[in-house]
Order: structure tokens, then C-alpha cells, then sequence
């Protein structure tokens, strides 16, 4: 909806303003966090969410990862909304880790999919020597657009998007807007170079030998299992925090070079372009 639009899109912010520079929030650049918890900053947020989507890659069981890659999202947005101060459940804005298509059309699209890509995915999961640099570079886009989502869904809530209260029922509100949002964030991340993510960010996986298998690890403990609730998982093992928690470092590393900061306005500027269509699509 176009009201949904006009909202979130506040006029002469510019689209470059994912985090405010003043002293109570970090920027993008890597904080240093001088042993602290990273995750204490919206950098550490969504560097540690965006590697955790990456590592679901590894997992070795089909269709698990990417039920554990739909609940690292979710945490993402989760812990977004309670930074901002927002109280009502996360599960409001479920459209934006969700299926693109719907459920109806995701269901159906599962299904009729499910041979093809079961083959593949066994295929991937038996021969992971041989798959390993397929895996990595996977990977390494799956980090690339969980670090886009989450910036730009932190961007739009310092803009006043998904408020507190509605006139009608919140709950189809927000979900109406998260639709909106994941569209032209979907329409947006089409347009999207990915060579330069995968060259600044699949060397992540391989500087850190125990990444990919402590990774996976970690987010099978962390997040599986039907009754793990996304908005707070388990605790990391303590035998996968220093590989993950370097990865996270690697990742806020990548994020203050020159050439990415570069890259993520002008995906801003895209998104910002798109969410201005959708909005007026209705």
C-alpha cells in the first residue's frame, strides 16, 4: 500500500544512514570491542546474524539449513526490533524472512521442486569435498544478503517504520508493510553486483579452517529443533566461539572496507528506489 510506503520512507534522510553517528550507537565500521560481546552494537547484530545465515550452508542434513537460515532471519529482525524499542512480537514482520512467495505459493513451489532439489541437495551434502568451494561461495552470498536485509530493515525502523499501535488489528498491519518491504528489498537485491561479495566475503570461510564445520555446529544447537524459539535461541557452544566469533571480526572487517561501503549505499539508493515502486504499485 502506498500509506505503508509514505511511511517508512521519510523525506531528505539520506539513504546511506543505516546507523546515526552519535556516541550511544555504533556505525557500520567494526567497533572495537575490546573483548566485549560484538553483539552488544547493530554492527555485531547483523555480522553475526548474516554469518550465521552463511554457515547454515554447511549443515550436512537437506532442508534443515535452510529451515535454520529462516530462524537466524528472524532472530535478526528480533533483536533489531528490541533495540529501537519496539514491544510487540517479531512474528508480526514474519514476511520478511519467510518465503517470498507466500506460503501457498512456496508450499506449491516445494513441492513441486522436492525431487530435483533433494538430488541436489544429497548430491551436495555426500560430496561436500568436491562441493566445498560451491559451498563457500554460496555462502558467502547468503552473508552478503542477510547483512542488505538487515540494513535495511534497521534503516527503515530509525525512520519510523513498523510502529508501536494502529488503528486496525497491528498484527495485519505490520504484516501488510513487512510484505511491502521484503518485495522491494527482493526487487532491489535482483539488481545487485554479487562479485563483490563473494570476493570480500568468501574469504572468511577459508581463513578460519574450523569455520565452516564449528559454524554449523553452532547453529544446530543454537536454533534447531521445533521448540527453539528464534527470538532467544540457546547459547553458543563454548567448543564453536572462537572460530564463529572470529568470523564474526572477519565479517565487521569486510563491512568497513572503502569499496563495500561504497556498495551498500548504492544498494540503499536502490532499495530506497524500489520500496517508492511497490509503494506505489499497491
Amino acid at each position: 500500500c502506498y500509506t505503508c510506503s509514505s511511511r517508512v520512507m521519510s523525506e531528505g534522510e539520506p539513504s546511506s544512514a543505516i546507523v546515526p553517528h552519535d556516541e550511544e550507537t555504533a556505525s557500520l565500521e567494526p567497533a572495537d570491542t575490546g573483548g566485549s560481546d560484538p553483539s552488544r552494537s547493530i554492527t555485531g547484530v547483523l555480522a553475526r546474524s548474516a554469518l550465521l545465515t552463511g554457515l547454515c550452508r554447511f549443515v550436512p542434513i537437506p532442508f534443515l539449513d535452510d529451515y535454520l537460515e529462516a530462524k537466524v532471519r528472524h532472530f535478526m529482525v528480533s533483536s533489531l526490533l528490541r533495540r529501537v524499542g519496539r514491544s510487540y512480537r517479531s512474528g508480526h514482520l514474519a514476511p520478511l524472512w519467510e518465503w517470498p512467495e507466500g506460503c501457498m505459493g512456496g508450499c506449491v513451489g516445494f513441492v513441486v521442486s522436492l525431487p530435483w532439489t533433494l538430488t541436489v541437495k544429497l548430491l551436495r551434502k555426500l560430496l561436500r569435498s568436491l562441493f566445498f568451494v560451491l559451498l563457500v561461495r554460496e555462502a558467502a552470498l547468503h552473508v552478503g544478503e542477510t547483512l542488505l536485509l538487515g540494513r535495511a530493515v534497521y534503516r527503515l525502523l530509525e525512520r519510523g517504520a513498523f510502529p508501536e499501535g494502529s488503528d486496525r488489528e497491528p498484527g495485519l498491519v505490520l504484516r501488510e508493510e513487512a510484505r511491502l518491504v521484503r518485495r522491494a528489498f527482493d526487487r532491489a537485491y535482483k539488481g545487485t553486483d554479487q562479485r563483490l561479495l563473494r570476493r570480500v566475503l568468501m574469504p572468511v570461510f577459508r581463513r578460519i579452517k574450523a569455520l565452516p564445520g564449528a559454524g554449523a555446529h553452532a547453529v544446530r544447537a543454537m536454533f534447531g529443533g521445533r521448540r527453539t524459539n528464534a527470538e532467544t535461541p540457546r547459547q553458543m557452544p563454548e567448543s564453536d566461539r572462537d572460530a564463529v566469533e572470529g568470523g564474526v571480526a572477519e565479517v565487521e572487517a569486510a563491512l568497513a572496507d572503502r569499496e563495500v561501503q561504497t556498495f551498500l549505499e548504492e544498494f540503499d539508493a536502490r532499495f530506497d528506489a524500489a520500496l517508492r515502486a511497490v509503494g506505489e504499485e499497491g
